[in-house]
């Protein structure tokens, strides 16, 4: 991760964050860059500074929450030994390897994806500990800063609220289980007080309410947008899918663990396990399918292993999109492997779990025994919840985009191994450690992929970033290819040369060239990055007929362009004063393995 802090510039994606906290507005699409920003203002919004920042928050993050969710379960006595080193160490690593999992996809620059993930983490984990907590100041000051972190969650992702109360009903049995109904009540009315309370000093310090009404406006109107990825139909028809193929490859995953596991355990004669499944039997049968379990996440692995020959013949990245500034490299693996090795490992704890409500009359399988079982359940679905709350509303789906907040997965796997069906007797001592190192290979390859060898739409691999910039102040010190330096360089020189002044002309980027705004330190009309595709067009115009430029004023539009603007955005231009077909043409700047970039003028009459 030391190694990619500095390196490479994602074009796209991180391009977006930085322009969006360098002039926040109504255009993001979220509130939390118009805090963002302001921050970052001490530093300039520079790149390296916000990639240590999202770094020190995901840590932070994760050690919360495991910290929250470790006093909550050994409280209930549903997993963990308070007195164990070993458990608790094993339960923070779990938690550790799934955070860091983050950055096997998609750019390490803080952005409305590591916030949420931040504020969910450590918003659920401080209320965890705020459960825990002995009436008074203490507690009360856990609420505030859970209640601060979910402000924050919904700042980055308005669609997170949905899911936050999903998770609630969970969240509520639990807590009412240690406190009482009456307690628990009013602990979550204090938590609305303080998330009520924290919206409005926000909101006061940071001047942000005249923004608050229009980027909400933006996201319902991207959401009412016919035949965009972010319409409400596509969105919930892909969340029904996901779900569905969530508990189906589960029940394979698992099925391959049992199968194995009752290969295995062949020697011990199936028909006496089938006949009269005694504690010691199911024990010995129970060790040996745990053990496959922990290796399900060998499973996607081999699959992605099997994608490549001997480390030569990689998949080829995309180009075909004529529109997109850089190419996209061959995908890696996504939240779905995850999220399908750790459902396997749940319902193969599930099993276990209804085997235990089956022991021998001299111990009976009492209320204790029923009540853990179904608290032990609600806990698991709980963290599977938290996993996917983050990825409401995101158009890559619930599973692939879970790979953004994995540390709720990774404990509800954990928990589910270390104790499936306790009745049987301790778990085998390998399980955990199994199950960890199988999951940190996953991560390890997921980063190598996603971070060294084929990164976020950037140039080439991260070992090609060697040339460092001086500006602009948000780059400076980050190092890029040569081509994306030179390229960079030219641009630059083309707008200075035709007179553009940084302080009074605006740019408009036709297509996807957010990187080539904030690489050429210029700024926006409409928005950075005018996306192509169905439904684009739709948002694109709402951008451009709400940005509050006076073109007349300014005389003239400059234009970047790697293909013509749609007729739709032609229109809604030309409502603006913006006369495509006027455009002069100033230069043409040739962009490695990309159409290149046109430089053009148009008047303003």
């Amino acid at each position: 991760m030391l190694l990619v802090i500095d390196r490479g510039f994602d074009l796209t994606d991180e391009a977006m964050y930085l322009y969006d906290m360098e002039h926040a507005g109504p255009s993001s699409g979220t509130h939390i860059y118009l805090i963002a920003g302001r921050l970052g203002h001490l530093f300039h919004n520079n790149i390296v500074v916000w990639r240590v920042i999202s770094l020190c928050l995901n840590m932070a993050g994760s050690l919360i929450f495991a910290a929250g969710f470790w006093r909550l379960g050994t409280g209930l006595g549903l997993f963990g030994n308070s007195r164990s080193k070993s458990d608790r160490t094993g339960f923070f690593i779990a938690i550790l390897i799934g955070s860091l999992g983050y950055y096997g996809v998609g750019p390490p620059s803080l952005s409305s994806n590591s916030v949420a993930a931040f504020g969910l983490v450590s918003g659920t984990g401080l209320l965890a500990l705020a459960v825990t907590a002995a009436p008074g100041i203490r507690r009360h000051v856990l609420i505030a800063l859970s209640s601060l972190a979910i402000v924050l969650l919904e700042a980055a992702r308005i669609s997170a609220g949905a899911g936050y109360l999903l998770a609630a009903p969970a969240m509520l049995w639990l807590a009412s289980t240690l406190l009482g109904w009456q307690a628990t009540i009013r602990l979550a009315l204090v938590h609305i007080l303080f998330g009520v309370l924290w919206t409005i000093v926000l909101a006061t310090a940071f001047d942000a309410w005249q923004q608050i009404l229009p980027v909400i406006q933006l996201m319902l109107s991207t959401g009412n947008s016919e035949g965009s990825s972010y319409n409400y139909g596509v969105l919930a028809e892909q969340h029904l899918v996901d779900l569905f193929g969530f508990a189906w490859q589960s029940l394979r995953y698992a099925a391959a663990a049992v199968g194995a596991g009752l290969l295995a355990s062949l020697p011990l004669g199936w028909r006496a396990f089938f006949t009269s499944p005694s504690p010691p039997v199911l024990r010995q049968v129970r060790a040996s399918v745990l053990f496959f379990a922990a290796l399900l996440p060998l499973i996607p692995l081999w699959d992605y292993l099997s994608l490549v020959n001997i480390f030569a013949n990689w998949p080829s990245g995309l180009c075909a999109d004529a529109a997109m500034i850089v190419c996209d490299q061959p995908i890696g693996m996504t939240g779905r492997p995850f999220m399908y090795a750790v459902g396997g490992q749940i319902v193969v704890a599930a099993l276990f779990a209804m085997l235990d409500r089956l022991p021998p009359k001299s111990a009976p399988f009492n209320e204790t025994g029923r009540w853990t079982a179904s608290a032990w359940s609600i806990l698991l679905v709980l963290l599977l919840i938290l996993t996917i709350v983050t990825s409401l509303g995101t158009n890559t789906g619930l599973l692939a985009h879970s790979i953004f907040c994995m540390g709720p997965l990774m404990a509800a796997g954990y928990i589910a191994l270390t104790h499936a069906g306790l009745r049987l007797g301790r778990i085998p001592g390998c399980v955990a450690p199994v199950s960890l190192i199988c999951f940190s290979l996953l991560v390890v390859v997921s980063i190598a992929h996603n971070r060294l060898f084929f990164p976020y739409r950037l140039d080439g691999t991260i070992f090609r970033q060697t040339t460092r910039l001086d500006h602009p102040p948000e780059l400076k010190g980050l190092k890029v290819s040569a081509s994306l330096s030179s390229e960079l360089a030219n641009i630059e020189r083309t707008l200075l040369s035709a007179g553009f002044d940084p302080q009074r002309d605006l740019v408009l980027p036709i297509y996807n060239m957010p990187g080539l705004i904030v690489g050429t330190n210029t700024r926006a009309f409409g928005f950075a990055w005018l996306d192509t595709g169905p439904g684009w067009d739709e948002i694109n115009c709402h951008r451009i007929k709400t940005d509050p430029a006076d073109l007349r004023s300014i005389g003239r539009l400059f234009v970047l362009s790697n293909s013509p603007a749609s007729p739709a955005l032609a229109n809604c231009l030309r409502e603006r004063g913006v006369d495509m077909a006027a455009e002069q043409r100033i230069a043409t700047i040739p962009v490695e393995a990309t159409p290149p970039v046109k430089v053009g003028i148009v008047p303003i009459p």
